[in-house]
């Protein structure tokens, strides 16, 4: 079981988006300082959700992101920010404007999570 999750995105113009996940539990927010939405309440995720997650970060090495990207020939776009945990594993994974192999697939589980 993943134990923690804190995963940041601001895609430009958008607004950013902060979701944690602690021992299958979530909580998340999206907006600029005032927070346009929100759930502060840890609401638990369902089996499936919990599984489902676990099954992507396997599948796309998770464990194995570096602990940086960047493209910096790109001025405005996405910044993003994880850092995840299970069974004595830690990463923290950021970039600018630039990707991990299968960041789109952890992008989607996630942001699924709360749409």
């Amino acid at each position: 079981m993943i134990d923690h999750v804190t995963f940041e995105l601001h895609e430009w113009p958008a607004s950013p988006v902060v979701l944690e996940i602690r021992q299958g539990r979530l909580r998340w927010y999206r907006g600029w300082g005032s927070c346009d939405e929100a759930n502060s309440d840890w609401e638990p995720l369902s089996p499936s959700q919990c599984e489902e997650l676990k099954t992507v970060f396997g599948e796309v090495e998770v464990w194995n992101w570096k602990s940086g990207y960047e493209n910096s020939a790109i001025q405005d776009g996405t910044t993003w920010r994880m850092v995840t945990g299970e069974a004595g594993k830690r990463i923290t994974s950021e970039g600018v404007n630039a990707f991990p192999r299968g960041w789109e697939k952890v992008r989607a589980v996630l942001l699924g999570l709360i749409e």
